[in-house]
């Protein structure tokens, strides 16, 4: 195919380009740079548009001008959104050999993208019934392309046990994506059907959509082949759940359709009391998408579960959207311990252009002791009179106690309790509570004030989870066959090439160019240094951009920017076993002179005259090889999740093997506000009782390994949540302060890495990423 390719373009041609280009940048104009650094080739028989790593784009104009400047210019965006997010690169990371594995990364890095550019307005490209977005592989919205690799992966690997198993069971399976909707306006909506291979006849099926009551709902057939049914709804669908029934061959497959209530989520979902400001606060929708306009309000409630109309209004700052689905915001001073409703403001544009107001919202108790409820998870429809336990940990229950239950709008649910003993409570709720996430609430009333304790159950539809968990199985159809066809591909089926080219990571299109072959010098490659500049000022474009026009700039855009412009960064890993190293004077293999011993290898060195005579003996001294010693100090307060203390138990594993150390060298202390017996690290096993749980002071952790008699260590591991106090005078042995997260957090606020005093070694493990924010010489 490359003896046709040519970079000179005939003047209609030229002129198309150029207008697709223009387009382009009316909807993105940060991609300016790699949009005019492209090196534009006519391809015929391509079919499509595809890329190479040198910034050299392949268009069969023949094919794809019929389908218009709009579709044209947002394609050139989903080029550029593969080159700008270097998915070539990550691919090769990943050692991605294989064109089987190249096109699976191909439909992940689109899944990546699309749902971008739907986000920025375009409407051709990232349309589910034409090309991949998260929704059609069942997943969710703006994660990474290597998540969406590992979701189709794992279709791919459940499609093979089909195959397996195919022969144990002939009944016919069915699944949707989505399987579920929110609310509200759902007409339009694009329900994808996923029948068992060859059983959908694409010339005589019948797709049927009832109610509970049984009552068709009407829907639209966009299209079919032997596995898939694509429908639309033709009107909105009330809360409830709707059989999906599609007919074939005289045999029926079913699935259920569930319309549901928009949720929010907050993490963390429970702050201890010993925490402090700034707090950052992560707010995650659930069949809930986040527009720039949306704001946050924070609003306490009262132990009977009354706002009081609005409730007590808390200003909360920093709010900002990170993607449809997340929004953080800061509390930056202490709010009084209490419950609080927080609640998303924001607005869905209907298909006739109006605007409707949408408000969710999520209890969050603050500064209030914890209630471990059990189950912490009921299925939908559970009966009547369903009895959970409360747990308290450092709060008492007695005959005084009062107790409610609060839904996510604050008003009480109908329960009675039972009051087991000093720490256990049974509940009994009276009816079977919708899905949401719901907060128990006990208070004490005394002479001193009311004291409360809080705690968090869901209810869940589990018969739902057990279909998600289905889907990826039965989607993997569409993974396999003519599903990814339709996916990889940038323009349907108009071609027999389908993909990006090997520019997105992808297999390479059949009239790439070798990386060294410029075409008789009429479209040189770009080089490494040029492919970097440009990444480097589309990124700078896109920051200054989205600070000019808050919200204007898809999140996956400023996450690839940030990454891109984000200094070098190290493996926390490393540099915490850079600071151990450096901390222990002495190491294995290290040797130092012994002069009280003699020398094992040169004790018959002799010292002799110009003649050969002897003059004596020479005693060398001898060496030695010392033991490094490490104590770890263990955060085990409550405020540190069991995520939390195993990643620092890997850690406590992954110094004794860079060390070589073990039992009394390596030993490891669980604290609180209080010092339990340090335990002798032998293997992983020996740690994992994990003693405390109460308050957080690590002073009193390294003042007593300070203070203990016998053998010092080298150097202290403090490892914590940071929400702590430090010594105010440096410590006689080093202090290495390893800090992390709370969970439910990527980050640690910059005021708790400040608290922390200029003689102790700092690392920061960034959740999700190997990553160093702070290294403290």
């Amino acid at each position: 195919m490359s003896s046709h390719l040519t970079a000179d373009l005939t003047p209609e041609q030229d002129l198309a380009f150029q207008a697709w280009r223009a387009d382009a940048l009316s909807v993105m104009p940060y991609f300016a740079r790699p949009l005019f650094s492209m090196r534009v080739l006519n391809a015929p028989g391509l079919g499509t548009f595809a890329v190479d790593g040198g910034y050299r784009l392949y268009i069969d104009f023949d094919a794809v001008m019929p389908l218009g400047a709009g579709y044209c210019s947002e394609a050139l965006l989903h080029e550029c959104s593969h080159l700008f997010a270097g998915h070539a690169a990550f691919a090769e990371d990943l050692g991605l050999r294989s064109a089987e594995q190249r096109k699976v990364w191909n439909v992940a890095g689109d899944c990546a993208i699309n749902d971008d550019l739907q986000d920025a307005g375009c409407t051709h490209v990232p349309n589910p019934q034409v090309h991949m977005l998260p929704e059609t592989i069942g997943a969710e919205r703006n994660q990474t392309p290597h998540h969406y690799y590992g979701v189709l992966r794992e279709m791919q690997s459940a499609a093979q046990r089909r195959k397996i198993q195919g022969a144990q069971s002939d009944a016919p399976t069915l699944t949707l994506t989505p399987s579920r909707l929110p609310e509200g306006r759902v007409a339009g909506q694009l329900i994808t059907l996923t029948a068992s291979a060859g059983f959908i006849d694409p010339a005589d099926f019948t797709v049927l959509l009832t109610d509970a009551e049984g009552t068709t709902r009407p829907v639209t057939v966009q299209g079919a082949n032997t596995t898939i049914v694509g429908v639309t709804l033709d009107a909105d669908l009330p809360l409830g759940t709707y059989s999906v029934s599609l007919l074939s061959g005289g045999i029926a497959a079913g699935a259920d359709l569930q319309v549901t209530s928009r949720s929010i989520a907050v993490e963390p979902k429970h702050v201890e009391s010993t925490w402090s400001a700034p707090l950052t606060i992560k707010v995650t929708g659930d069949l809930t998408q986040f527009t720039p306009t949306a704001r946050i309000t924070l609003a306490s409630i009262d132990s009977a579960g009354s706002t009081g109309g609005s409730g007590t209004p808390i200003a909360v700052a920093n709010t900002r959207r990170l993607s449809h689905t997340e929004i953080r915001f800061d509390l930056t001073s202490k709010v009084p311990d209490g419950t609080y409703l927080v609640t998303v403001h924001d607005t869905e544009t209907l298909p006739d252009g109006s605007r409707l107001p949408v408000e969710c919202s999520a209890l969050l108790p603050i500064g209030l002791p914890l209630l471990s409820i059990e189950p912490a998870t009921l299925p939908t429809g559970y009966p009547a009179g369903t009895t959970i336990d409360a747990i308290a940990s450092d709060f008492g229950f007695n005959a005084a106690t009062t107790l409610v239950v609060l839904n996510t709008a604050g008003a009480t649910e109908a329960c009675t309790h039972r009051v087991m003993g000093l720490t256990h409570v049974e509940i009994d709720l009276a009816t079977s509570l919708p899905e949401g996430t719901y907060l128990v609430l006990a208070s004490n009333t005394s002479a001193f004030g009311t004291i409360e304790a809080a705690g968090a159950f869901i209810v869940r539809d589990q018969q739902q989870q057990g279909q998600q968990g289905d889907k990826g199985e039965d989607q993997n159809q569409q993974g396999e066959g003519e599903g990814e066809g339709e996916g990889e591909g940038q323009q349907g089926d108009q071609g027999e090439f389908k993909g990006c080219g090997s520019g997105a990571g992808g297999e390479s299109a059949p009239c790439e160019l070798d990386p060294t072959d410029d075409l008789n010098g009429t479209a040189p490659a770009a080089s490494a240094m040029e492919r970097e500049n440009i990444r480097i000022a589309t990124a700078a474009a896109v920051k200054d951009h989205a600070a000019k026009n808050p919200g204007s700039v898809p999140g996956g855009m400023l996450d690839t920017a940030d990454l891109i412009l984000a200094p070098s960064k190290t493996p926390w890993e490393r540099v915490l076993g850079g600071f151990v190293r450096r901390s222990v004077a002495s190491r294995p293999g290290a040797t130092d002179i012994d002069r009280n011993r003699r020398s094992r290898r040169r004790h018959r060195a002799e010292l002799r005259s110009e003649d050969g005579s002897s003059r004596g003996r020479i005693v060398y001294p001898g060496k030695y090889s010392p033991t490094p010693s490490i104590h770890v100090v263990r955060d085990t307060s409550g405020s540190m999740s069991k995520e939390d203390l195993a990643a620092v138990g890997r850690e406590i594993v992954a110094i004794a093997k860079r060390l070589s150390i073990s039992g009394e060298d390596l030993l490891v202390t669980d604290c609180d506000v209080e010092v339990h017996d340090p335990v002798p690290f032998r293997n992983p096993a020996s740690i994992r009782e994990v003693k405390g749980r109460g308050g957080t002071d690590m002073r009193v952790g390294i003042n007593s390994v300070l203070e203990a008699r016998g053998k010092k260590p080298a150097a202290i591991v403090v490892a914590t949540d940071g929400y702590t106090e430090w010594p105010t005078e440096r410590p006689r042995i080093p202090v290495i302060a390893v800090i992390m997260p709370q969970k439910g957090c990527d980050d640690v606020p910059q005021g708790v890495i400040d608290a922390v005093p200029d003689f102790i070694k700092v690392v920061v493990v960034v959740s999700g990423q190997d990553a160093i924010r702070r290294a403290a010489a």
